[in-house]
């Protein structure tokens, strides 16, 4: 018994002795070295040569890729490894292009399909965004195209409806253009992107006469089985996970060695070292499979389990490495806080940005802030909650010459120059950017496998929240992106990934040489329809509300006053007021206050920012931020304040309007203000019927009730028979009865006597509700298309004093250069036609129609001045 006894501590001591260390950063870091790196990345360049010089997602190189990667980790005994497959549909081919016999690098858009084309080259008119845009000579032919303003898809396909043989589209920065189609199988043309200097050069020798293209696209499209590969460490809690990950697939076009060869070798060689540590949290590596093809791999595991908020919620935090050895590198760490870009990540992914610049700094080396937009794996993570944040090294934007100064290399130049070509092999790796970078992952894994103390704690209801902030409120990063941005976002074959980069913006000068002086437009102002008292007094309470107010209130003021005065939305003053107020929204939308009004109204401000700026992409964007919000409130009528919800209401109706879209609300409270005005002795019954013959009852009754609010304010002016709150009220009402009816869009195809009725009342709608400012506010030219449509329309030609009014209408609310001169000319002719001479018959005539004298008389006054002098 006495052997026994002694036994047990001395088995004890053994045991304590063979017991790992705890993880520690300094020691992490130290087992990682650039020749166990380079060995990695020779592996993989093996693959791919053995592999047709690819490891794209489903074929054989990335299913090599895949079991090394699955064997490498479960030969170590120290983590549960397994594969998780999924099927994804497959898009890859090739293009090639010549111009007068001139070999052109020519990128396939993904999804595109197959064709061959040759002939003389045709450009389009525009940008391809309309079926316009492509003329008569498109039939057959090859057609070339800048890229902007819609997706390619969309011009994909209006070439396809021209009978275009192709689609080339021409950058329009600098550099190379690869894109995506978003979907497969649509009716879509044969398309290819080029980069922005060939295009212009190729658009020179079009002006100098014909040119010839020969164009050939093969493109394959089918569904492939592949693998996720994730290990997890069999020790550590949990419950309390830091996920790590890249992707393991590359582009067809080559090996892919730094993207993301680079990230995942990195990744490996870390889960290697850590092998010889004890961890407290539990350490999940990931190897995502298709990012290529829209970060598929990412979000087929998140949506293998994000059915159960447990497993979510044991994700810590996620950090994400797509291409860390870029040649012509920089040290990019993505903008978790979002103090560069405005574009933040869930709570936490601000203190992960600074545990890496702090990594940097202890190295005495620089660092910029990556945009954090969601355009790599890690989109996947932010969309459910999760703290997120990681390096990057840059793809194929320039380098810039601060850049440069800061990091050395090349400025001008790609940070890789083979970005999604074969040239990416194990040629193409910067060795101390890897080095670095991968010693700033140990670090990072290292910190986060011992403690969580730098980041907040989580429950299943704040992952809940924050997801909900992620995927309903993406509307604060200001994209310019169209409703299917969110999808496209995730493509970033289309764009590249993000390039770390701060703002560009023009210097003073440039800016002074813009300015231009602008043309003063007649306001009425504090009439009795745009005035009233201020409704709260002044308390401490109140004056702290009104200070934040205040702040948004004047920076966006600001950023408009740029744009207006034609000095442009991305001058410095203009992108610095809108960064103020995106940074207050920020800080409202990660609080308590998030729903509030205060916090719509700046949304509200936002939208209508946007617009003016001519950014309709980014205010939809916003749009769809504030329906969420109205609906997680419970709706429009649970909103308390009524002045809210009718600001909710003008807001989703000019957006609707300018867009030709169907509005996400509605609000129709029109019979309480009749209710209300039959109680003060008032009605809104018009004087006449006269066209009520002409329309259908729906938009009979709204042509109605809008003659009657007229002849009510017109004959009562003085006695205010509608408070401001009654009058914006019947607006409302009116507008989402119009647009019931019909959209304005629909109204344009249809061009019969209702809609020319139909678009007649939005315009005036339109011109009450932003009183003489609308065309700082409208899209450019639409007012004039409207008109001219309308007028052009099935109207008998006892209706010529309609088309009378419509001219008034669309004269009052443009700009000299939006068309103010063609509105003259038309009224002249017009008003020649119906023997119109003076001011009187003027009034007379508009009387007949919905015209409100207080808002209307001015500006129609001084138009009508400008008619007559063509006279003179």
């Amino acid at each position: 018994m006495r052997f026994t006894t002694l036994s047990l501590p001395l088995f004890a001591l053994a045991a304590s002795a063979t017991k790992k260390p705890l993880v520690n950063e300094l020691k992490l870091q130290k087992d990682i070295n650039i020749k166990d790196l380079m060995a990695g990345a020779q592996k993989l360049q093996d693959i791919a040569t053995a592999n047709g010089n690819t490891r794209v997602f489903g074929g054989a190189g990335h299913n090599a890729t895949v079991d090394w990667l699955y064997k490498t980790l479960k030969a170590t005994g120290y983590y549960n490894v397994k594969k998780q497959p999924f099927t994804e549909l497959y898009s890859a081919g090739t293009a090639s292009l010549k111009v007068d016999g001139d070999d052109i690098t020519a990128a396939i858009m993904t999804y595109t399909p197959a064709g061959e084309a040759s002939g003389p080259l045709v450009v389009a008119e525009n940008l391809g965004c309309e079926a316009s845009d492509f003329p008569a000579e498109s039939e057959g032919n090859v057609v070339l195209v800048l890229r902007g303003e819609c997706p390619f898809a969309q011009k994909s396909s209006n070439g396809k409806t021209a009978g275009a043989a192709a689609v080339i589209v021409y950058n329009n920065v600098p550099g190379e253009l690869a894109g995506t189609l978003g979907e497969p199988f649509g009716e879509f043309a044969p398309i290819v992107g080029i980069s922005q200097e060939d295009g212009q050069a190729i658009l020179a020798k079009t002006k100098a006469g014909e040119v010839t293209v020969d164009l050939k696209v093969d493109a394959t499209v089918e569904n492939r089985v592949t693998f996720n590969v994730i290990a997890e460490t069999k020790e550590g809690d949990h419950d309390n996970v830091l996920v790590v990950g890249g992707h393991s697939d590359s582009v067809a076009a080559g090996p892919g060695i730094n993207d993301d060869g680079s990230g995942i070798i990195g990744i490996l060689k870390v889960a290697q070292a850590l092998t010889k540590y004890r961890v407290k949290n539990a350490v999940r590596f990931g190897f995502w499979s298709a990012e290529e093809f829209g970060l598929l791999g990412s979000y087929a595991y998140m949506k293998s389990i994000n059915g159960s908020d447990a497993e979510v919620a044991k994700i810590r935090a996620y950090l994400n490495f797509d291409m860390i050895a870029s040649p012509n590198y920089v040290y990019g760490i993505y903008d978790g806080d979002g103090s560069a870009f405005n574009l933040t990540g869930p709570a936490g992914s601000d203190a992960i940005e600074k545990d890496f610049e702090r990594f940097f700094k202890t190295k005495r080396l620089g660092y910029v802030p990556s945009e954090f937009s969601g355009r790599s794996d890690y989109a996947a993570f932010i969309e459910n909650g999760i703290p997120s944040g990681g390096l990057f090294t840059g793809a194929e934007q320039l380098k810039t010459e601060e850049e440069a100064k800061k990091f050395g290399g090349e400025a001008g130049v790609a940070y890789d120059i083979n970005y999604h070509k074969i040239g990416d092999d194990i040629n193409n790796l910067n060795k101390e950017a890897f080095l670095v970078n991968t010693q700033a992952i140990a670090n990072s894994v290292a910190r986060y496998a011992k403690t969580w103390k730098s980041l907040p704690k989580v429950t299943h209801n704040t992952r809940r929240w924050d997801a909900e902030m992620e995927q309903n409120f993406f509307f604060v990063d200001g994209l310019n992106a169209d409703k299917t941005s969110k999808k496209l976002m995730r493509r970033h074959v289309m764009k590249g990934k993000n390039a770390g980069k701060t703002f560009h913006r023009p210097s003073r000068t440039s800016q002074i040489v813009q300015y231009r002086p602008m043309e003063r437009i007649p306001r009425p102002l504090a009439t009795q329809f745009f005035s009233f008292p201020f409704p709260v007094p002044v308390t401490k309470v109140a004056g702290k509300a009104i200070d934040d107010s205040y702040d948004c209130s004047l920076a966006l003021i600001q950023a408009s006053n740029e744009i207006y005065l034609g000095i442009g939305y991305n001058c410095t003053n203009s992108l610095s007021c809108i960064s103020q107020t995106l940074d207050q929204l920020k800080v409202r939308l990660n609080s308590k206050e998030a729903l509030s009004d205060h916090t719509m109204s700046i949304i509200m401000a936002l939208i209508n920012q946007e617009q003016a700026a001519e950014h309709y992409a980014a205010a939809e964007t916003h749009m769809a931020g504030l329906k969420r919000i109205v609906d997680l409130r419970g709706g429009l009528e649970n909103i308390g304040d009524s002045v809210i919800t009718v600001k909710i209401c003008r807001t989703d109706i000019l957006f609707a309007m300018q867009q030709g879209g169907h509005p996400l609300f509605h609000r129709d409270h029109i019979y309480h203000v009749k209710r209300s005005l039959a109680y003060k002795g008032f009605n809104l019954q018009p004087d006449s019927d006269a066209y009520s013959n002409r329309l259908g009852p729906i938009i009979q009754e709204a042509f109605s009730d809008t003659m009657g609010l007229c002849r009510l304010l017109n004959k009562h002016q003085d006695e205010k028979p509608l408070d401001l709150l009654e009058f914006q009220e019947v607006l409302v009402s009116i507008c989402y009865r119009l647009l019931q009816f019909r959209t304005i869009y629909e109204s344009r195809l249809m061009q019969d006597a209702q809609s020319t009725y139909h678009i007649g009342l939005c315009l005036f709608m339109i011109s009450i509700h932003f009183n003489n400012t609308q065309f700082r506010i409208a899209r450019r030219g639409l007012i004039m298309a409207l008109v001219k449509e309308a007028i052009e329309s099935k109207l008998s030609e006892h209706e010529d004093e309609v088309k009378f009014w419509l001219l008034s209408l669309g004269g009052i609310s443009v700009s000299l250069p939006d068309g103010r001169e063609w509105f003259v000319e038309a009224l002249r002719e017009q008003a020649s036609l119906l023997g119109i001479m003076a001011w009187e018959q003027v009034k007379g005539c508009l009387a007949k129609f919905p015209w409100m004298d207080a808002i209307h008389d001015e500006p129609i006054r001084k138009l009508w001045d400008q008619v007559r002098l063509m006279d003179v």
